[in-house]
């Protein structure tokens, strides 16, 4: 009997024991690139894709100009409102507004203007970066960050 307890309470002890607790959780990760990376990336047309978090519309003789937030400008050819076409996206780190004036499409990225021309709105040719003209607000570009959860370093 006594061998029998000691066995049981022998058990216990070493099952009850963890050597390493794990817990698991959602948390915001930063994703860091240089400036200089940043400023450098290519600006063009690139094929579709799905929009993620759209934001401002901007219309614009037949087409559509339709932000998605913090990752680019998607482009549509609204010739027949019924069925807009997406044609493309110009892929644009920052991105949150959109305006056309005269031809020329601008798009803001976190602080610096970029512009296009658009006198053939379907294929929108790169033609500047304005550095620094913006104060940016990095927490209002972020794209997926999620203010209920932590940020992991």
């Amino acid at each position: 009997m006594k061998n029998l307890l000691a066995l049981i309470v022998l058990l216990i002890i070493l099952t009850g024991c963890q050597d390493k607790y794990t817990e698991s959780y959602m948390a915001n990760v930063p994703v860091y690139m240089s400036l200089e990376d940043w400023r450098a990336q290519e600006i063009n047309l690139k094929a579709p894709r799905q929009l993620n978090e759209p934001g401002k519309i901007y219309i614009y003789e037949n087409f559509l100009f339709t932000v998605d937030q913090g990752t680019g400008v998607h482009l549509f050819n609204n010739a027949d409102p019924s069925s807009p076409q997406n044609i493309g996206f110009i892929e644009l780190l920052g991105a949150a507004d959109v305006a056309v004036r005269n031809d020329i499409l601008y798009i803001d990225s976190y602080m610096d203007l970029v512009s296009f021309d658009i006198s053939d709105p379907a294929n929108p040719a790169f033609l500047c970066r304005a550095e620094d003209v913006f104060n940016a607000t990095p927490s209002v570009h972020l794209s997926r960050y999620d203010p209920s959860l932590p940020i992991a370093y």
